[in-house]
């Protein structure tokens, strides 16, 4: 598994742990832990809104649907994967 995969199940096993209902701003402390704050890892959006966009549809455990990105074509990269999977 990749750093960014990595970053997604840590992100959601914080989500689930914490309790905590913001995937937006636990996405952005997990990858302060991964890469480091400011980091352009850390900062790139592709991941995160791929992520978010599957946040979005309720699709990972544990994580209510919302609306949490405005990258349709993010989330539509997650959303395919899904679908192959």
């Amino acid at each position: 598994m990749g750093k960014f995969g990595e970053a997604a199940v840590r992100t959601v096993n914080y989500l689930n742990e914490h309790k905590h209902d913001n995937p937006i701003k636990a996405w952005n402390e997990v990858t302060i832990e991964i890469f480091g704050e400011g980091n352009a890892s850390q900062t790139k959006g592709c991941p995160k809104n791929t992520f978010l966009g599957l946040c979005e549809e309720g699709l990972l455990e544990g994580i209510p649907s919302g609306n949490y990105t405005n990258s349709k074509k993010n989330k539509g990269y997650g959303l395919k994967a899904v679908k192959i999977l």
